[in-house]
């Protein structure tokens, strides 16, 4: 016999618990801001400054909702290439059995989590950005003082108005950029782009691409951060009064355009790395999907692909001192190939054509050959 068993009386779903205390807490926090921000309208009512009021809480909105939706937005879109990139097969490992039932949970509610994810960052970064509000006024209503800096050549103004919310923007594109760095990484790592226990190539191509890019980035905005510790040398503390001193201008400031000089260089480095890729096997190279490929692998060339038809080519040439008066190539035939043309460094002068030699120490007696030849070859074009 069954008995239905009334539920009458009894609690709510604990499901529903977490809802309701969500709602609670905002409501006690958005009622906490409510009742300081209608306090602060009285108290500037009261003074007949309700403008200033205005313009404050209209600037701290629109920085929190600039610079909130521009967080969230890098975050987000780091976090969608970085799934959208990721391997269609994985191999399998401990650790990829592992994360496949994350990947299992977490799939399904993709649009959620990104959400929830970049409106969490973008709402701290929000609320960074509103407390600066006096920097961005600052700059915004930006006006010349007529004094111009003997060192840097900018008017005075510039280091009280301009330079501060120009370090701000900075260290905040600093911080998205890293911030989109790591949680780009974790999505690699979650759906396969990185297998750091996987035997193999531990980084798929997209994945170093995307990362690169975003490393690249943070280090040329370093470069501009650089450039910007130039002018902070104004505010130095190290002479006997605040400013640039002896030590900031003749030391500081030429080691700051040499960093500078090497972020950008550290920067291109990582652009490059985005068409560079490392092959952990021979099969990775027979899977590329172009119609041509070139080995280029020197005396390994032959066992690298198991190819008895490949032969080593060895050649010799000599080096001479340069001279600008030889403007000129030569090319002519002798026991092996005879051929002469200047470079910047020196004059080239060649050659060999050995087959079947692996031996990689210079022989003397061909270059005192190379050397003759080309001798007797200027002889006699005398007149």
């Amino acid at each position: 016999m069954a008995v239905r068993i009334s539920r009458a009386g009894l609690p709510a779903r604990p499901r529903l618990l977490a809802p309701a205390l969500i709602g609670v807490v905002a409501v006690l926090v958005l009622g906490g801001v409510g009742i300081s921000l209608y306090t602060d309208l009285l108290w500037f009512r009261n003074v007949n400054a309700s403008t200033v009021f205005t313009t404050v809480l209209t600037t701290k909105l629109l920085l929190f909702v600039g610079f909130g939706l521009l967080m969230a937005t890098l975050v987000g879109a780091n976090i969608t290439v970085a799934y959208r990139v990721r391997p269609p097969f994985r191999p399998m490992s401990l650790e990829q059995q592992n994360l496949e039932r994350y990947r299992v949970g977490v799939e399904p509610y993709l649009v959620p989590v990104l959400l929830l994810v970049s409106s969490v960052f973008g709402l701290f970064a929000g609320l960074s950005a509103a407390g600066r509000w006096q920097t961005w006024l600052l700059w915004r209503n930006r006006t010349d003082f007529g004094v111009i800096d003997p060192q840097f050549k900018r008017d005075v103004s510039y280091y009280a108005m301009t330079y501060p919310f120009q370090r701000f923007v900075l260290g905040f594109l600093l911080t998205a950029i890293i911030l989109s760095v790591l949680a780009a990484a974790a999505t690699h790592y979650l759906f396969g782009g990185l297998r750091l226990q996987t035997v193999g190539e531990k980084v798929s191509p997209a994945a170093r691409a995307h990362l690169s890019v975003l490393v690249g980035v943070i280090v040329l905005l370093k470069a501009v951060a650089y450039y910007f510790d130039r002018f902070g040398l104004a505010f130095s503390n190290r002479g006997v009064v605040q400013g640039a001193s002896y030590t900031d201008i003749n030391s500081v400031l030429p080691a700051k355009n040499i960093l500078i000089g090497v972020a950008v260089i550290c920067s291109l480095l990582f652009f490059a790395n985005i068409v560079v890729r490392n092959m952990a096997d021979v099969s990775e190279v027979l899977a590329l999907e172009e119609p041509v490929i070139f080995n280029c692998t020197g005396l390994g060339a032959r066992e690298l692909f198991d190819d008895d038809e490949l032969i080593p080519v060895r050649g010799q040439l000599v080096f001479m001192a340069a001279d600008e008066r030889v403007d000129y190539c030569t090319h002519g035939s002798g026991e092996g190939l005879l051929y002469m043309f200047p470079r910047a460094d020196g004059i080239l002068l060649g050659g060999t054509f050995e087959r079947n030699a692996t031996h990689l120490e210079p022989d003397m007696e061909t270059t005192a050959r190379i050397v003759q030849q080309h001798a007797r070859l200027f002889q006699g074009m005398r007149i």
